[in-house]
């Protein structure tokens, strides 16, 4: 049997090879290529905004560097009133010392060193590093300081154990008497006394490094905020 292909089946033929051959670009590279436009237009506007926000904390460096030079400047001079960091036995030495002064014996003392991974709250001391006043501030707890605790047993005269008492609240602010008792020693003939004396020093963190910290928690936070806004945004997306 032999197949008659007509006029009409070659141009059918003819205009079905076309759509084919036009099907096969538009499949195999138009579409291919308008994606990857698509795509590269996206990655030209994200890139457009990266570089917006680099821009922005370029700009944003000069202002951050003058307030953390602002803020050493005046945190340094806030913290003469405070003790630097010191170890258990620089505390012992300092107020076995100050004992001695006063002519009287330390006859035991304990001292918990704080565990730095935590400040004490101390008024005012983070004031200054966020560059606003806080109302109420002086009754606003800010972080900044730890705090060593130490109950010292001392014995000697009364005027003399008086004296240390003394010494040591006018040490304050860096250090404070937070508890203390008397007691006359039982001691046939004795006229020495026992002072019980409960004591908060209060130490200071290196200001450069306070400082560091405390912006970058804050550089953290607002990456921490962009990463969860830029989550949530694709999220919706899908």
């Amino acid at each position: 049997m032999t197949l008659k292909v007509t006029e009409r089946d070659k141009k059918i033929l003819l205009v079905l090879a076309v759509f084919l051959i036009v099907f096969g670009l538009i499949a195999g590279v138009l579409m291919p290529l308008m994606e990857n436009t698509q795509k590269l237009g996206e990655e030209i506007a994200e890139a457009e905004v990266e570089k917006q926000e680099k821009e922005m904390k370029v700009t944003a460096l000069p202002g951050m560097k003058n307030r953390m030079e602002k803020a050493e400047t005046e945190l340094a001079a806030m913290q003469e009133k405070y003790y630097p960091v010191m170890k258990s036995v620089e505390i012992d030495r300092m107020m076995t010392n100050t004992a001695v002064d006063c002519g009287i014996q330390v006859s035991d003392m304990d001292i918990k060193m704080p565990d730095f991974t935590a400040y004490t709250k101390i008024l005012n001391y983070g004031d200054i590093v966020f560059g606003a006043e806080q109302e109420n501030s002086e009754e606003t707890p800010f972080d900044g300081m730890y705090t060593a605790s130490l109950t010292m047993n001392m014995t000697g005269s009364r005027e003399n154990l008086q004296s240390m008492l003394d010494v040591t609240v006018s040490q304050q602010p860096r250090q404070r008497v937070t508890d203390f008792s008397w007691q006359k020693n039982q001691k046939e003939g004795s006229s020495e006394y026992t002072l019980s004396m409960s004591v908060e020093i209060y130490m200071y963190q290196d200001v450069e490094m306070y400082v560091q910290e405390r912006l970058l928690g804050e550089a953290l936070e607002n990456m921490e905020a962009e990463t969860g806004t830029e989550g949530n945004s694709e999220a919706e997306e899908q």
